[in-house]
């Protein structure tokens, strides 16, 4: 009768196992620690499905991962094909990101790292990094409206630097942004006036702890009022007055060039 050795059916590696159980039990824990990473992979993926903006997703000794909504208010090359990003999030306050590789032709994130970019952005922070590193988003809006107008982009980018100049980092203000935001999407929809700068700034500076609302000589009440609190719709219907106008500006002159030190760079070409 024919005898047929094991071997022919099984392969080596199984009698190696069996003969030495302290090769079968590395080999049983390294199949349990595959199948945790496993485990974890899935139950990160199911979260960042089902994540809401400006959720934390993982936090630990090592790393962070969080979501949140952001514009972005400008950007510097890093490197060959990196950019830092500075996003002003609506729970974060303003953060500096890194996006990676989005100056290729390849660059899949490439949209959210341009200014005036309204998305909804996964961050990932390493122990140890300066920068958080943009791992995904998505666009919500680039203000189509602004890019098609000279003047309204220039309006839009004097926007963004007045409110990075006057935020400090990672420091929370729902209020700011949710009026960076009311006022770019009211730029893009209905354009310029002349009161739209001068009013932005002021209430930056309000919001900042710099405001001048409250002054006991100037120009009229209803008219300060109107650039203070009014809507933009109400804004919009203020006429135009020269004195005035240039009253505030000295206003902005002195505080951000004589007290700040700050020279905003947008400011020639919306003037």
């Amino acid at each position: 009768m024919l005898r047929l050795r094991a071997s022919v059916f099984l392969p080596p590696a199984v009698f190696i196992l069996a003969r030495k159980p302290m090769c079968l039990a590395r080999f049983f824990t390294f199949g349990l620690y595959v199948g945790s990473m496993m485990v974890n992979y899935i139950n990160k993926r199911v979260k960042l499905q089902n994540l809401k903006p400006g959720c934390l997703v993982e936090y630990t000794s090592f790393i962070m991962i969080f979501c949140d909504y952001g514009i972005v208010l400008n950007r510097r090359q890093l490197r060959e094909n990196d950019r830092i990003v500075t996003v002003f999030t609506e729970a974060g306050g303003k953060v500096e990101v890194n996006f990676k590789s989005v100056r290729l032709a390849r660059g899949k994130l490439r949209a959210l790292s341009e200014p005036l970019s309204w998305g909804d952005f996964r961050f990932y922070l390493k122990k140890g990094s300066s920068f958080p590193v943009c791992t995904g988003g998505t666009s919500l809006s680039v203000f189509p409206g602004l890019r098609n107008d000279f003047g309204r982009l220039c309006l839009a980018l004097h926007y963004c630097e007045i409110v990075n100049r006057l935020t400090p980092a990672q420091q929370p203000a729902p209020d700011k942004y949710a009026l960076l935001l009311g006022a770019l999407h009211d730029l893009d929809t209905l354009g310029g006036g002349p009161w739209l700068r001068q009013a932005f700034t002021l209430r930056v500076l309000e919001l900042a702890g710099f405001g001048f609302r409250e002054t006991a000589t100037g120009t009229e009440a209803a008219l300060w009022d109107t650039l203070h609190a009014g809507t933009w719709a109400q804004v919009r219907e203020l006429p135009g007055n020269k004195e005035v106008s240039g009253f505030v500006d000295g206003l902005f002159a002195r505080f951000f060039g004589e007290h700040m030190g700050i020279e905003l760079r947008t400011l020639p070409f919306v003037r």
